[in-house]
């Protein structure tokens, strides 16, 4: 049994289909509309708000907050830097190092 199958009836109804708009076309189009919008937003509220707040009292109270957590932590970091060996000891160490290493030039 030959069965024989004519796809033609089918490309043409495929290719009657329209594609829709790519995501550029659509994110345009969204873009367009919301730039053009005329949003009027009530921002008193929230400028009365800040306009009572202490910024002097504010910065002062986080400033004091670092100047502890600095202070706890920095005879630690004092001591681990105090305890770094200078420039002379790394050089030495390295100097030994290389006069028992063997170079092939």
């Amino acid at each position: 049994s030959n069965v024989h199958y004519d796809p033609s009836d089918v490309l043409k109804a495929v290719s009657k289909i329209k594609s829709g708009p790519d995501h550029d076309t659509i994110a345009a189009a969204v873009h367009d509309r919301i730039t053009r919008a005329n949003l009027k937003v009530d921002t008193s509220e929230l400028m009365r708000a800040l306009g009572k707040i202490d910024l002097d009292k504010a910065f002062e109270a986080h400033a004091g907050a670092m100047d502890g957590k600095l202070r706890k932590h920095s005879s630690d970091i004092l001591k681990a830097v105090g305890n770094m060996p200078d420039h002379d000891t790394i050089v030495n160490a390295m100097h030994e190092r290389l006069k028992t290493m063997t170079l092939n030039v």
